[in-house]
C-alpha cells in the first residue's frame, strides 16, 4: 500500500477509456463472404458476424462494444447447396436462403458440436441459460434489477445484437459518438462456443477490447464524501487517517471544493492505461442493496469487465448509519473490485472506518 495521498478534485463520474492499442474496426475481406444484401465475416472459428442491409451498404466504424474485426481470416469453407448459401467452419455449420431478407428463424441457422452434443440456433431463440452480464448504472436502486445478457451461457451460444448501439464517426480530433444511419439493417455477432467459456470470453476480449489495467494505487482504499469541507477541516480528517493508521490511496472530493487546494500528489505522471474504472451510481444504503452487489459485481466478468466501484455503505438514506450495515459492506469492499467508501450530502451519514 502506497503511503502518498492522492487528492483528485472531479465530480465523481467514472467512464471506460479504451487503451492507447491501434483498433481495426474494418471486417478484414479475407473473411468475409457476401450473399445479396447479406455479409457474414468469420471472425474466429467460433465467432461470426452476422450483417444484413436493405441498401446494401454495411457500418465499418466502431461502435461501442466493437472495435476490432480486422482478425486473421480462419479456415472456412463456402457452398451453395440448392438454394442455400452453406458456411463451415471448423467450430460452427451456417445456412442462409439467399437473396430472403432479413435474417429470421426461416432463413438462417447455425450449428455446431460440443461435447457430442448438436447445438442449433436460429434467430428469435431465447437464451434461457445466459449467466447475465451487467448495466450501465445502479442508479436509484433498491435491490436487485434486471441485467442485461452476458457472452457465457449454459446454453452454448450467445448473440449481441450491435444494430442500434451508437458508433464513434472516427474523425482524428474528437471521435464523437453519434446515431446509426436511418436505414434498417441488422448488425449481429454470434458466438458459438459450446462449452469453452473461456475462448468465448477471450474472443469477445479479442473484438471488443482488452480491459486496461489501472495503476496499483486504484486498488487500495478511497476516501469520498460529498460534504462542504474547509481546508482545516479536511487536514483535520487527515490526521485522524493517520491517528488510526488506516492506509489511504486514494482521496476525493466530490462537488465542493472550489477553494480546496492540493494537500500532496503520489505522482503527477498521466495515466498510460487510461482509467478502467466505472462507477455503479446512486444506491440505497440498505440491506438489499448491498445483497444484490457481489452478485452484479460478479456477473460483470460475464462481458469481460472487472473493476466496479461502488459506493460502500451505500449513498443514500433517509436514517443514520445502521454500523451492522456498514460493517458489513465494508467486509464485502475489502473482496471487491474497488475499495471506495462514500455516502450523499447528508450529516445523518458517516463513512469514516
Amino acid at each position: 500500500m502506497k503511503k502518498e495521498l492522492t487528492l483528485i478534485f472531479f465530480i465523481l463520474n467514472f467512464a471506460i477509456i479504451r487503451s492507447t492499442e491501434i483498433n481495426t474496426p474494418i471486417d478484414n475481406p479475407k473473411a468475409i463472404v457476401a450473399s445479396g444484401n447479406a455479409r457474414f465475416t468469420v471472425l474466429t472459428p467460433e465467432l461470426i458476424r452476422q450483417k444484413w442491409s436493405e441498401n446494401g451498404i454495411f457500418e465499418g466504424r466502431i461502435s461501442l462494444v466493437f472495435i476490432n474485426r480486422n482478425l486473421p481470416a480462419p479456415n472456412f469453407r463456402v457452398k451453395i447447396i440448392g438454394e442455400w448459401l452453406c458456411i463451415e467452419t471448423d467450430k460452427l455449420y451456417i445456412r442462409y436462403r439467399e437473396n430472403s431478407g432479413l435474417f429470421k428463424k426461416e432463413n438462417l441457422e447455425i450449428s455446431l458440436e460440443s461435447g457430442g452434443e448438436k447445438i442449433t440456433w436460429s434467430p428469435g431463440l431465447q437464451d434461457k441459460g445466459n449467466l447475465k452480464g451487467t448495466i450501465r448504472t445502479l442508479d436509484g436502486t433498491n435491490g436487485a434489477t434486471e441485467l442485461e445478457q452476458g457472452i457465457i451461457s449454459k446454453v452454448g451460444w450467445a448473440l449481441v445484437d450491435d444494430s442500434e448501439r451508437l458508433l464513434f464517426d472516427g474523425s482524428y480530433d474528437l471521435n464523437c459518438v453519434i446515431q446509426r444511419p436511418e436505414w434498417k439493417r441488422q448488425d449481429w455477432y454470434f458466438f458459438g462456443y459450446g462449452y469453452n467459456y473461456k475462448k468465448a470470453l477471450y474472443d469477445f476480449s479479442v473484438v471488443a477490447g482488452k480491459i486496461p489495467l489501472p495503476p496499483k494505487y486504484v486498488f487500495g482504499y478511497w476516501w469520498l464524501r460529498y460534504w462542504i469541507y474547509s481546508d482545516p477541516e479536511m487536514r483535520e480528517l487527515i490526521n485522524e487517517f493517520k491517528a488510526y493508521n488506516i492506509p489511504i490511496d486514494v482521496l476525493i472530493i466530490d462537488l465542493d471544493w472550489h477553494e480546496t487546494r492540493w494537500l500532496d500528489s503520489h505522482n503527477s505522471t498521466p495515466d498510460p492505461f487510461g482509467q478502467a474504472v466505472s462507477w455503479t451510481g446512486y444506491t440505497w444504503s440498505t440491506w438489499q442493496s448491498l445483497a444484490f452487489q457481489p452478485y452484479f459485481t460478479s456477473t460483470a466478468s460475464n462481458v469481460g469487465y472487472g473493476n466496479w466501484s461502488h459506493d460502500i455503505g451505500g449513498h443514500a438514506s433517509s436514517e443514520y448509519t445502521d454500523p451492522e450495515l456498514y460493517l458489513r459492506w465494508i467486509q464485502f469492499g475489502v473482496f471487491s473490485p474497488i475499495l471506495r467508501t462514500h455516502s450523499t450530502k447528508s450529516a445523518n451519514i458517516e463513512r469514516r472506518i
